[in-house]
């Protein structure tokens, strides 16, 4: 056997262990009965939650299969997060809907202007979101407010918890801090808006992605 035709054989050997068969396998398909709303959510247990367009939380075990279906009181407006059990889901009765894994109301959270974007779930159950009127408002997750602290400009996205549990908020022209109790820990200035969620990672770096065409990485300290 030459030198080339082992290498070639090491390679589709390699190529085989990286990519095997069943990674390329179809494993199933169910129908969702109306346009969805955000990405699907995932549990720990693997079942899989869709928000859709026509005012409705579709639930589907592991294996595709529907198991419920939960009529929302108004249509949905944004990304629903899904934590201990319930799903957090914003609508255009300007409210947060939470509605439990096994397909029953837990409650409903009004406020008076529009939520924009996504709620944001801390490890303890808090929910955070943040409205046209820039607010920024932290509710229990029995759906009673907590506080909220009112922000320096035009909100264009949901906040975002980092790993210690700091919230962090785009606002134009800046990315602020806050703590669990509203607090306000820093401020960093920037020109223009976020163009996305603002994303944090492992280590509490937080990711802004601008109108201006840059992407600005900031220190957890700001």
């Amino acid at each position: 056997m030459t030198i080339r035709l082992r290498l070639t054989m090491g390679i589709l050997l390699m190529l085989a262990c990286a990519f095997p068969y069943r990674a390329q396998e179809f494993l199933w398909r169910s129908e969702v009965k109306a346009p969805t709303v955000g990405s699907p959510v995932v549990g720990g247990d693997g079942n899989i939650y869709v928000a859709c367009s026509d005012e409705r939380v579709r639930a589907y075990d592991p294996r595709g299969n529907a198991t419920w279906t939960f009529v929302l009181k108004s249509r949905v407006t944004g990304q629903m997060a899904l934590q201990a059990g319930i799903l957090y889901v914003p609508t255009g009765a300007s409210a947060i809907e939470a509605v439990g894994t096994n397909g029953h109301r837990a409650w409903e959270y009004r406020v008076n202007h529009h939520i924009v974007g996504a709620p944001a779930v801390s490890s303890v159950g808090d929910i955070f979101f943040t409205t046209e009127d820039n607010f920024l408002f932290c509710i229990t997750s029995g759906g009673k407010l907590r506080w909220k602290v009112a922000l320096p400009g035009f909100v264009p996205q949901g906040p975002t918890i980092g790993p210690d549990g700091t919230v962090f908020v785009g606002c134009k022209d800046a990315v602020l801090a806050y703590d669990q109790n509203g607090g306000r820990i820093w401020k960093y200035t920037y020109l223009g808006n976020l163009s996305a969620p603002l994303a944090v990672g492992p280590t509490g770096f937080v990711l802004a992605v601008a109108n201006d065409s840059r992407l600005y990485c900031l220190y957890p300290d700001g």
